[in-house]
């Protein structure tokens, strides 16, 4: 029985192309969400990863000297060139040359400059709580994002109501709910049907993430507490990047398992296909523009949709939501 409402799903009710639309969306989204810092130029970008090689990792005294060593450097070197300038236009060189050298000596330290302030942001960060709290490279913030997946919300909200809703129209709902026994077996494949459907995707979907996040970050750091992400600074929870990157796939799924069966209900009730739709993502997406952390209703289901607003304690770093995206 399951197997013939399975087949009928994806072929009959054309779940399997909008699988695998849903997918290749997806790619094209995350590729975006996960896409490679760009750096000014290939030489801060080279600053950047040789910083990143010798202070990545736990924040200790040693690093941390060497943090300040160079703080004060490139700041020194910055008032120091100033200062050229200033004499240069006063005459206060005795020959081009003498200018030369010395703008030379100044600019190849005032060059690590950009690529410092990075390295600067996450060590102020780390340095709150050593702890917990590790010096990371960028490249693990699109996990962070706080704003449901239309795209997969969109999938789950249509494939069932429309493959309940055909059911109803064509009285088949009615007719398995009049009979016992085998027609609640019936009713039953088609629920578990839904229900596989949705697993897959979800799957896909976090695993086409994961080789993103993989792809975009030393394998090391996924083993960093999650905390070294200044978004979820404040988690309580001491689990590290890769374990959160689970859990939040794990508490979107039973989010969308909620959302399945609130879509099934109300299309039991209502069986018109404009109410079916709206009222499921309607429930979802209110909570995103309209409740906050401060508010109750920010944790009932369809908030794991977010998920992870439900680990990152409290606020402390925003991270882009939707309504950002959409304005940019």
């Amino acid at each position: 029985m399951f197997r013939l409402e399975m087949k009928k799903l994806l072929i009959k009710q054309y779940a399997l192309p909008a699988l695998i639309l849903l997918v290749i969306l997806e790619m094209i989204f995350l590729s975006f969400q996960y896409s490679k810092y760009e750096f000014a130029n290939e030489i801060t970008q080279e600053y950047y990863h040789n910083y990143m090689t010798y202070l990545q990792g736990k924040l200790d005294s040693q690093k941390e000297q060497y943090i300040l060593a160079e703080r004060e450097s490139i700041s020194s070197a910055e008032a120091d060139y100033i200062t050229v300038q200033n004499k240069m236009m006063n005459g206060g060189f005795s020959d081009e040359n003498e200018y030369s050298a010395e703008l030379v000596r100044l600019r190849s330290v005032m060059e690590k400059s950009d690529a410092f302030d990075l390295v600067y942001e996450c060590y102020t960060h780390a340095a709150q709580n050593t702890e917990n709290r590790y010096i990371i490279p960028i490249g693990a913030e699109g996990m962070c994002r706080d704003y449901p997946d239309i795209l997969m919300l969109i999938f789950v909200v249509a494939v069932s109501s429309v493959y309940f809703l055909t059911e109803e129209s064509s009285g088949m709902i009615t007719l398995i709910r009049s009979c016992s026994g085998k027609g609640k077996n019936v009713f039953s494949a088609k629920i578990c049907a839904v229900f596989s459907l949705i697993v897959t995707a979800q799957l896909l979907i976090s695993l086409c993430e994961f080789c993103f996040l993989w792809n975009n970050i030393d394998k090391n750091v996924l083993l960093y507490p999650v905390q070294s992400l200044r978004y979820f600074g404040n988690c309580k929870l001491s689990i590290s990047i890769v374990s959160t990157f689970v859990i939040i796939q794990l508490l979107k799924l039973i989010g969308y398992i909620f959302i399945l069966m609130l879509t099934v209900l109300v299309s039991s009730v209502s069986k018109k296909p404009v109410f079916t739709a709206a009222m499921p993502l309607a429930c979802s997406l209110l909570q995103q523009f309209v409740f906050t952390e401060q508010s109750k209703a920010y944790y009932l289901p369809t908030g794991l949709l977010r998920a992870t607003g439900y680990l990152r304690g409290a606020v402390s770093y925003t991270h882009l939501t939707l309504p950002t995206i959409l304005l940019v």
